[in-house]
C-alpha cells in the first residue's frame, strides 16, 4: 500500500483534502464562532473562539498545542480586522503544507 510519503499523486490529493479541512476549520472557528459572538462580546469573542481551538490541538506535540494559544488569538484578531477568514486560511495552509513538503522531500 502506497502512502503520501511515497507517491507524489497521493501527496497532492492529501494536500488538497487538507486545504478543504483547513477551510472548514477556519470557517467554524473564525467564521461561525468568532463572527457569531462578536456582536454580543466584542473583542472578547477572540478569546472565546480561541478556547475550543486550543482544546482541539490537545494531544498534538506540546509546542504546537502551546503555540495554538497565540495562533488562535492572532488568527481571531486578523479575521476581525480584515472581516475575512481567507487570510487565516492562507496562513494555516502555508504553514501546514510547508511542513508536509519538508517531510515529503526528506523522505
Amino acid at each position: 500500500m502506497q502512502s503520501s510519503k511515497d507517491d507524489l499523486l497521493i501527496f497532492i490529493i492529501y494536500e488538497l483534502l487538507l486545504l478543504l479541512f483547513l477551510f472548514s476549520w477556519e470557517f467554524i472557528f473564525r467564521g461561525f464562532i468568532l463572527f457569531g459572538l462578536e456582536k454580543r462580546f466584542g473583542l472578547y469573542a477572540i478569546f472565546i473562539q480561541m478556547i475550543p481551538f486550543v482544546i482541539l490541538h490537545n494531544g498534538k506535540p506540546f509546542l504546537e498545542t502551546f503555540a495554538s494559544i497565540f495562533g488562535g488569538l492572532f488568527l481571531g484578531y486578523l479575521a476581525l480586522r480584515t472581516r475575512s477568514i481567507l487570510y487565516g486560511f492562507l496562513i494555516h495552509g502555508v504553514i501546514l503544507i510547508a511542513l508536509d513538503l519538508l517531510g515529503f522531500i526528506n523522505n
